[in-house]
């Protein structure tokens, strides 16, 4: 049994079957179509409608919209058997669903717009924006502002727009917009997971009506989407922000197991050792040792996701909130998750050798995908862990603009 099977049988369950296995049929297409994707800088049509008609647009969505309202535990699994095919539709595909968790937070009237007739509306999605204003009027709001790194978008009906606080007296924001009063600027330009497509959404002194905003406090920009007055779905803010930060360690979790697939296929097919006497490099001890490292920190990443969901699914099941020290181990987990990833991946290259980085490997393009998604604004793993420390040493956050050192 390979590692990717092993791990696969030990996360199935009857729930998730069909979907796991649905994602796991695309995979040889979307392995085809990755370097398509990647020269086109974004998906491939014939990708997009794959995952619509498996249904794997809707893993997020509620059931009373017509999706599958899965726990965190199953959309990983799911997810990250995506990312075995592709990265950049991996990861399209996970923030495209954790964007519906998002969407659960508006209010009724606004879901029904969104999903009413159309349980497979695209939604893309970005918290931080540059120059953002928002102007009361009449029923509504007018909006103006910018927003990179949308990913989705290309693609998308609807965007879910952020505005944090920048001076005093500003709240923090959360706005749905359909795309077609958006433009989209082209500045998707990157060496890794080129093909997201994850271009810049402009407004310019855009309408948005009341029902479509939900303004939440005036404390940190770590503030998440408050729960509308008839929320569906994930529900508690503290879950909730924890399942935006943890959802999109499952593209990485993916490419890892493809790169470990295409390295021991690669020994598995007699692969001699150049300049030594191994005419077949498994025969080697160093190769051994390297292949045992890689799949233990494979292994080991998908330890710590797997605890960080089950939090998750716990807390979601019960209906209770996440106390400080699990909502910082998420984040920590998740930034595990990013350096044993990258860090397994290290380890492939080397037993693979200089043959990796011939453009019609795809070993090359999985290695340059997961360096550029294990860093997103949101994984961070440098301030993950200042944040467990601070809070294990019992030092307070430092407030933005504060000076302190």
């Amino acid at each position: 049994m390979t590692l990717a099977e092993s791990i696969a049988d030990d996360l199935t369950d009857g729930v998730t079957d069909e979907l796991v296995s649905s994602a796991r049929a695309l995979v040889p297409m979307l392995r085809a179509n990755a370097e398509r994707a990647e020269r086109e800088r974004r998906l491939p049509e014939a990708n997009l409608n794959a995952l619509r008609a498996a249904g794997l647009l809707r893993l997020s969505l509620p059931r009373r919209h017509g999706g599958y309202e899965l726990g965190v535990r199953s959309f990983l699994q799911v997810c990250a058997e995506l990312g075995r095919g592709c990265g950049s539709t991996a990861w399209v595909a996970t923030l495209m669903n954790t964007n519906l968790y998002t969407a659960s937070a508006f209010p009724d009237r606004a879901r029904a717009e969104i999903f009413d007739g159309n349980p497979d509306a695209v939604l893309s999605g970005v918290i931080l924006g540059s120059g953002v204003s928002i102007e009361r009027v009449d029923d509504g709001y007018l909006v103006s502002g910018q927003w990179g790194f949308a990913t989705g978008c290309l693609h998308a009906d609807w965007a879910v727009l952020g505005r944090t606080p920048e001076k005093t007296g500003d709240s923090h924001a959360a706005l749905l917009v359909p795309m077609q009063d958006l433009r989209v600027r082209d500045t998707w330009n990157v060496v890794g997971m080129a093909g997201t497509g994850s271009n810049t959404l402009v407004a310019e002194q855009v309408f948005v009506p009341e029902h479509r905003a939900v303004v939440l406090s005036r404390s940190s920009t770590d503030e998440v989407f408050s729960s509308a007055a008839d929320p569906c779905g994930w529900q508690d803010q503290a879950v909730r922000r924890a399942v935006l930060v943890l959802g999109i360690a499952a593209p990485l979790l993916g490419l890892a197991r493809h790169a470990y697939e295409l390295v021991t296929d690669s020994l598995n097919n007699g692969r001699r050792i150049a300049y030594s006497e191994y005419r077949d490099a498994r025969n080697s001890a160093r190769i051994q040792l390297a292949l045992g490292r890689a799949a233990h920190l494979i292994d080991s990443s998908w330890m710590h996701a797997l605890r960080s969901a089950d939090d998750l699914d716990r807390a979601e099941s019960t209906r209770s909130s996440l106390d400080e020290f699990i909502q910082m181990r998420i984040r920590t987990d998740t930034g595990v998750v990013a350096r044993e990833c990258r860090a397994a991946v290290e380890i492939l290259l080397d037993v693979n050798g200089a043959g990796s980085f011939s453009c019609d490997n795809p070993l090359q393009r999985v290695w340059r995908d997961l360096e550029v998604a294990s860093r997103h604004g949101i994984i961070n793993p440098l301030m993950a862990d200042e944040g467990m420390g601070r809070l294990v040493a019992g030092v307070a956050p430092q407030s933005a603009g504060s000076g302190q050192r």
